[in-house]
């Protein structure tokens, strides 16, 4: 997910790229919102079919007059994005399974080995939501490297690295906030 940071999507694909363990099992697709050309430039300098990394391009904004925008500012225009992307590969291009990246995300080595390995759980049990690679508090210095196989659950979505399954997405679509969804 990316809009207006041309420095920021670059760092991110160079990492995504980078940790990317199989390139048939983990396809890239940078949705762009809006239309600031040096991050559309940056961008199709990283498209290549035959790597698996592609380009959404969300240029439609509606409700521009509503009272949903003049209250949410740009919360509005990320919730449009985030509803438009996911549309496009749950509905258009048919993926089950989608992580979620924003374009100021670091990653670290064991990104995608971590939704590998963790993946099943969205399948098994149907009360788990998302699987998040986000911590608050992941500093090096916070986390106790002799527990780093422990797994949490909590009730506030965090965001950042996530995977979501496309019948959930089902569920959400139809409901999907005008604003604020960044903010949940």
């Amino acid at each position: 997910m990316s809009a207006t940071r041309s420095a920021a999507v670059k760092n991110h694909l160079t990492q995504l790229i980078k940790y990317r363990t199989n390139i048939n099992k983990f396809p890239i697709i940078i949705s762009q919102d809006g239309d600031n050309s040096d991050v559309t430039n940056t961008i199709k300098e990283y498209v290549n079919e035959a790597a698996q990394i592609f380009f959404i391009h969300h240029k439609e904004r509606t409700g521009m007059d509503s009272a949903a925008r003049k209250t949410g500012k740009n919360y509005f225009f990320i919730a449009q994005h985030y509803k438009f992307a996911l549309d496009k590969v749950f509905n258009e291009y048919g993926y089950k399974t989608v992580i979620i990246t924003e374009d100021d995300l670091d990653l670290s080595q064991d990104f995608f080995s971590y939704f590998e390995s963790t993946k099943h759980l969205l399948y098994e049990d149907e009360s788990i939501w998302c699987v998040s690679a986000w911590n608050d508090n992941g500093a090096a210095e916070l986390v106790d490297q002799e527990k780093s196989e422990t797994l949490y659950r909590t009730d506030f979505f965090p965001g950042l690295g996530w995977m979501l399954k496309s019948t959930l997405w089902e569920e959400l679509s139809p409901i999907w906030p005008d604003i604020f969804k960044d903010c949940t």
